[in-house]
């Protein structure tokens, strides 16, 4: 199995390579907009805070009164093509049929006018023509090279371990580790120390995630303590793990796990397997993650006591981190 995902590691090295090539040749169309367009990336798959880190940015930026645009992919969302999911006052769609992400970033900030589409070219255009936006938020646009950006940002995740900066699939790389110098900022997340060196010359920011839990009521998170409670933790997040190390480390009486796959559709079969361990095992609430949060539905909310594990991002004050990208991006 080890020699299979190095060759197909290799295979996948060539491909990227040819394409890189082509658009950087001009082989490959691009498109650039009057629109400042500032992508927030990574470098490795799932698990580096794109998401928070995207609602971060759009809500400072929203506080300094910019008109923010947020173009998310909408990854195994129900609905093909250009889907507006919130008008910048109200939302317009829901998770199924949008992308958990895109929902996610569109209920928390509702001044932000937020598109689904896989085609981001043609999502961009609809955000300039219909909203006409002073910046739009590009998110996992590092990839994307369709599109010339103002500001390519990278998130490089601390807790990732050095060996698994290896290229898919035998590693979690989504390109070579020197294409971090096409970047032109790069931010830590979960903490500062870092399991790589990065040679880079242009400005490395750190950040941290800060944990909350809320419980949910009505459709909405209110902050609150965990009393003396059972719970059943369950996610279905490309990290999985920090999910379960958060809980765990808040001392709750976690009695039963369940991990899903990374943006699980929470279907009819699956909300009865949770409901039946929770009758088995006699667990008196859940707890899950934002991401998941959003996709379950009332129904089934009605019927439970549900937790919820938020983060936000947490910069040094010092660093003035917005004034930075603004600057940036002048």
């Amino acid at each position: 199995m080890r020699l299979v995902k190095l060759i197909l590691s290799f295979i996948y090295l060539l491909l990227i390579s040819v394409r890189n090539f082509l658009y950087e040749t001009g082989l490959l169309k691009t498109y650039n907009f009057d629109t400042p367009i500032i992508s927030i990336g990574n470098i490795t798959v799932g698990g580096n805070g794109k998401t928070p880190m995207t609602m971060y940015i759009a809500n400072k930026l929203i506080e300094k009164k910019y008109r923010v645009g947020i173009i998310s992919r909408g990854y195994k969302k129900k609905n093909k093509g250009t889907i507006i999911v919130s008008n910048g006052n109200e939302l317009l769609s829901s998770a199924i049929l949008s992308g958990d992400e895109a929902y996610l970033m569109a209920k928390k900030i509702r001044k932000a006018y937020v598109i689904s589409d896989e085609n981001k070219v043609r999502g961009t255009k609809i955000m300039i023509e219909k909203y006409k936006p002073n910046i739009i938020l590009l998110d996992d646009g590092f990839q994307h090279r369709k599109i010339n950006k103002k500001l390519d940002i990278i998130l490089i995740n601390s807790k990732i371990p050095i060996s698994s900066y290896k290229l898919l699939p035998y590693g979690l790389l989504r390109e070579p580790i020197s294409n971090i110098d096409k970047a032109d900022m790069i931010i830590t997340t979960y903490g500062s120390e870092l399991s790589i060196n990065i040679n880079k010359n242009g400005p490395i920011y750190n950040s941290d995630m800060k944990f909350s839990i809320k419980k949910e009521y009505e459709g909405k998170l209110i902050p609150c303590e965990i009393e003396d409670e059972k719970l059943l933790a369950f996610c279905g997040i490309a990290n999985a793990n920090l999910f379960i190390n958060e809980v765990q480390k808040m001392n709750l009486k976690i009695s039963e796990k369940l991990i899903f796959i990374d943006h699980v559709a929470y279907s009819k079969n699956l909300i009865s397997k949770i409901c039946t361990i929770m009758k088995n095992k006699k667990i008196d609430s859940l707890i899950t993650t934002e991401k998941d949060f959003v996709k379950l539905p009332r129904n089934f909310l009605d019927k439970i006591s549900l937790y919820v594990l938020c983060m936000e991002v947490n910069f040094d004050k010092n660093i003035n981190f917005i004034d930075k990208l603004l600057n940036s991006i002048k």
